[in-house]
């Protein structure tokens, strides 16, 4: 899977964009960060007026991406030393 091959130390950024429900979050940017010696991934959010930020683990980060591009966003844009992919997800069936 792309995302596990990408979540290390190589990663630039991931940014999630073009929210399903523009009243929520509307940006998610991720970039790898060494805390107390270990590699964690800082996620900041974008309201509109405030910006959240949370470390998470690979493994956490993985989930929460998948989360949230199956729930809350549309696009995905990911760079690393690398590779860049981009992620589009179209309308759902019904």
């Amino acid at each position: 899977m792309l995302l596990q091959d990408c979540c290390n130390e190589r990663l630039y950024q991931i940014v999630i964009s073009n929210p399903r429900r523009k009243e929520e979050v509307q940006k998610i940017k991720i970039r790898p960060v060494m805390l107390k010696g270990s590699l964690v991934f800082q996620e900041s959010a974008y309201t509109a007026t405030q910006v959240f930020h949370h470390n998470r683990s690979a493994g956490e980060l993985i989930e929460r991406i998948c989360q949230v591009m199956e729930q809350d966003f549309k696009q995905l844009e990911m760079s690393s030393k690398d590779s860049c992919a981009t992620v589009l997800v179209g309308k759902r069936e019904m």
